[in-house]
């Protein structure tokens, strides 16, 4: 019997140190790209049991116009991606996963994300433009920062969903958030349930017949913004809909009006329907008490729209005439 457990001790102990050496870690062992397999202790990071680990301290360089398929990656605490020092254009990830938690992640020519890709940053930042492409694409922001300038762009059968962090900042704007712009299609979907969002822009799409969707549904953070569309038939292409119980104010900083405009035009909806599909619904009458039903009404002040949620005092008897 005592034997039998040696041997079983053993063999514990041989499983755990195979997987503890299968660990597949960034080395720079040949140079710095991400590409090379001899930089890796167990090869390219091409499958989900194969999770390429970047530690604390580690840069790795992505090569200018490479699409990276199937790559399933980790940053951990300051260790660092960037484009090649001069690149011409930005690089691909198609397929696979990305996990940010901590570090940074630099790409000033931008970083497109495809294939059904899912990346979830949890912090850490991520500097540069980030694209949304091909459906199934998902981008999960729980924490950290999104900096810079640059856009994010949302294109048709892709989610980008804010769960919490820093998007933009108070003190710089990222450039703007919406769908294709340059060229004909849908949109996708941007679903706001934290997080503090900064753009100099949201917008819809290049197509007059492609739409754009914007869900607003968490109880905090904000969504700051200084316009709503600048490029050709973006704002027709716009659809904002406001969650019951969402606590999260939208800002349009440079219009006064907004909110009312763009439910006259049926662009702005509370629950997936907009004034039509309310009844003919008024702006005013949107923004009366118990508007919607179960105490909720839109509220407006100055330029800024959020749902207000006004119950009763208890013990008032409400009349139904």
């Amino acid at each position: 019997m005592m034997r039998r457990l040696f041997i079983l001790s053993v063999i514990s102990a041989v499983i755990f140190l195979q997987s503890a050496d299968a660990q597949n870690y960034f080395t720079n062992a040949v140079d710095d790209l991400l590409g090379t397999p001899g930089n890796w202790t167990a090869g390219l990071p091409t499958n989900s049991i194969n999770v390429g680990i970047i530690r604390e301290g580690d840069s790795v360089t992505n090569s200018t116009g490479v699409t990276y398929t199937n790559y399933y990656l980790e940053f951990q605490t300051n260790s660092s991606l960037r484009n090649l020092k001069y690149a011409q254009s930005g690089a691909a990830m198609s397929g696979g996963e990305l996990t940010l938690n901590g570090g940074t992640i630099s790409v000033d020519r931008g970083l497109t994300t495809r294939g059904g890709a899912i990346w979830t940053i949890n912090s850490g930042t991520f500097n540069g433009e980030l694209s949304l492409w091909d459906s199934g694409t998902t981008v999960h922001i729980n924490g950290g920062s999104i900096t810079g300038t640059k856009s994010i762009v949302v294109r048709a059968g892709t989610v980008l969903n804010i769960n919490g962090g820093e998007v933009g900042s108070a003190s710089t704007y990222l450039s703007q958030l919406g769908g294709n712009t340059v060229f004909s299609g849908d949109g996708g979907v941007a679903n706001f349930n934290g997080g503090d969002c900064y753009f100099n822009s949201v917008i819809g799409c290049f197509s007059a017949a492609a739409i754009m969707r914007y869900n607003v549904i968490g109880q905090t953070g904000s969504i700051n913004a200084n316009n709503i569309s600048q490029n050709q038939n973006s704002e027709t292409t716009i659809r904002i809909n406001f969650q019951p119980g969402t606590g999260i104010p939208f800002t349009i900083a440079n219009s006064n009006g907004w909110a009312e405009v763009e439910w006259n035009a049926d662009r702005l909806l509370y629950n997936g329907s907009n004034s039509t599909e309310w009844g003919g619904l008024t702006w005013a009458g949107a923004t009366n008490w118990n508007a919607f039903g179960r105490y909720y009404r839109f509220n407006f002040e100055s330029n800024t729209l959020s749902l207000a949620y006004e119950p009763p005092p208890s013990g008032t008897a409400i009349i139904v005439q």
